[in-house]
């Protein structure tokens, strides 16, 4: 009663082979180590993924929006320790307004700009 209390065997084995609940003990190991290394390794793809994009967009955010600080953000914006703080600059400060092709390289431009910013275009 005691054994079954404290969940271990009432006799102890003499035998160099490992027993059934010494190998399903093993293989839950193995598998909860093997998970935990995946969803790590999981997390940091879909950072560094959220960070490329972010960056990406930033930039061409800002271009397209023709924004006074255009390469600041998108300084911050590619730097790893920063780009969260580039995000929310390129938030607070970019021109406010709709984006519309360019009639000529058919590339966003924000709505009633004079000229595009990327082929200098009316």
């Amino acid at each position: 009663m005691i054994a079954n209390a404290l969940a271990q065997r009432t006799t102890p084995t003499v035998s160099n082979s490992p027993s059934a609940e010494d190998a399903a003990a093993a293989a839950a190991g193995v598998g909860v180590g093997l998970t935990c290394c995946v969803l790590y390794f999981l997390l940091i793809a879909v950072s560094i993924g959220a960070w490329i994009f972010t960056a990406i967009w930033i930039m061409k955010d800002a271009k397209a929006r023709n924004s006074e600080n255009a390469q600041l953000v998108t300084i911050l914006g590619w730097i790893p320790a920063t780009w969260v703080i580039g995000l929310i600059v390129h938030l607070v400060t970019r021109p406010k307004g709709n984006l519309v092709p360019c009639p000529h390289c058919q590339k966003k431009r924000l709505e009633g700009s004079a000229v595009c910013p990327h082929c200098g275009q009316p």
